[in-house]
């Protein structure tokens, strides 16, 4: 009678667990679902090299992260870095 007790609080943490995985979205993908349905969180595209109309942003990157990555302390080069690769 002993080792089913023991088995008793490891299926109820079993059965917890299958609970909980069935609400997840990750665990059963609906295909063409959107992944974020709140809509709070979105994705930012990359500003890519050679894109037209962005190579004053990239320049301004670049510039921006060399001037942080040689005086990291400074804020004025930090902001500005921070600025560019938003």
């Amino acid at each position: 009678m002993a080792p089913l007790l023991r088995v008793g609080p490891a299926a109820s943490l079993l059965a917890v667990l299958a609970l909980a995985m069935t609400g997840c979205q990750t665990a059963n993908p609906i295909a063409g679902a959107d992944p974020t349905p709140t809509g709070s969180v979105v994705a930012v595209p990359a500003i890519a090299a050679g894109a037209p109309g962005d190579t004053q942003a990239r320049r301004e990157l670049d510039v921006a992260a060399a001037l942080y990555r040689a005086d990291p302390a400074n804020a004025e080069a930090a902001i500005r870095y921070a600025a560019a690769a938003t």
